[in-house]
């Protein structure tokens, strides 16, 4: 791709930088409030989640897209909430979906790889929550 000023090479990385900060940023403060506030990780997620779109939407530039709450456009009966709450409380809602989730997942399949603890399993699902297979089949290690 031909990129109109050689500037834009260290904006892109730039930016690309400064995106990449809120994902740590989200289990930075999730962390935080789980363990230093005694925040449940049920609800300490969801809010980081939500805080952390805020951020982005409003610090420096104001990078307003791609919230959770967006990818939730084709479910009408789910987005009639954003009425009342906006974009940021449909991202809430499907962010404690997800948390809520989570403990569903069988322990064994965690501990079998090697990987987090259980109390973690929460915070796991909650990063990626735009995970649509149906089917839960154990992990190949």
């Amino acid at each position: 791709m031909r990129l109109g000023d050689s500037w834009m090479i260290p904006a892109w990385l730039s930016l690309s930088a400064y995106l990449a900060i809120y994902t740590p940023l989200l289990v930075a403060v999730a962390r935080t409030a789980v363990h230093r506030f005694k925040v449940p990780i049920g609800v300490a997620v969801p809010l980081a989640w939500v805080a952390t779109e805020y951020a982005r939407a409003h610090v420096m530039t104001g990078l307003a897209w791609y919230f959770l709450g967006h990818t939730q456009y084709r479910f009408v009966e789910l987005i009639q909430v954003s009425d009342l709450v906006g974009a940021y409380g449909v991202s809430f809602l499907v962010a404690l979906a997800a948390t809520s989730l989570a403990p569903a997942l069988p322990t064994s399949w965690l501990s079998r790889c090697g990987w987090w603890p259980a109390d973690e399993r929460s915070l796991a699902a909650s990063i990626s929550p735009r995970q649509t297979s149906t089917t839960i089949s154990p992990p190949s290690c």
